[in-house]
């Protein structure tokens, strides 16, 4: 008997969960109390339900110092936001595949100067490919965090 009324118990919190979500998708920007006044629910259900859903990472809060007002963005909002990460993500590793060729065709000139016993142009073409290499670094630096953004919410590039 006890754990009937748990599972109804269960049954009512996720189904009130899923009520918050649709609601919060559909009404981005509002405070608690606001939301609390719209649904008809107590300030301690849409705490504890909040509380639920942010612990399992389906929603996130926003602190806005003007107004100390929660903001729950919508689900559109959050996939914007990791499109253009992922869009990012793109960019970088189109930039960081543009900088190894970049570099391979510079070290290409350090040998050609080291065959012709130019030193001075093999010594410029050496930094040269030396700065690109940093560059390269700084740029998989980037696209790693993103990766693991991404991968933090299951838009994982392999």
């Amino acid at each position: 008997m006890v754990s009937k009324s748990k599972g109804k118990k269960r049954r009512t919190a996720r189904s009130k969960s899923g009520i918050l979500l649709g609601f919060l998708n559909e009404n981005p920007g509002l405070t608690s109390k606001e939301i609390g006044q719209k649904l008809g629910w107590s300030s301690k259900t849409i705490s504890n339900i909040i509380t639920r859903l942010e612990k399992s990472g389906d929603i996130e809060f926003k602190i806005f110092p003007s107004t100390s007002s929660l903001i729950f963005p919508s689900i559109a909002e959050i996939n914007k936001t990791l499109e253009q990460v992922d869009h990012q993500y793109n960019k970088l590793e189109s930039m960081k595949n543009s900088l190894k060729k970049r570099e391979a065709e510079t070290f290409e000139k350090v040998v050609e100067a080291q065959m012709r016993n130019d030193a001075s142009m093999a010594s410029i073409y050496a930094n040269h490919c030396a700065q690109i290499r940093d560059l390269g670094s700084i740029v998989e630096r980037g696209e790693l965090i993103l990766k693991r953004l991404l991968l933090i919410f299951g838009l994982g590039h392999s």
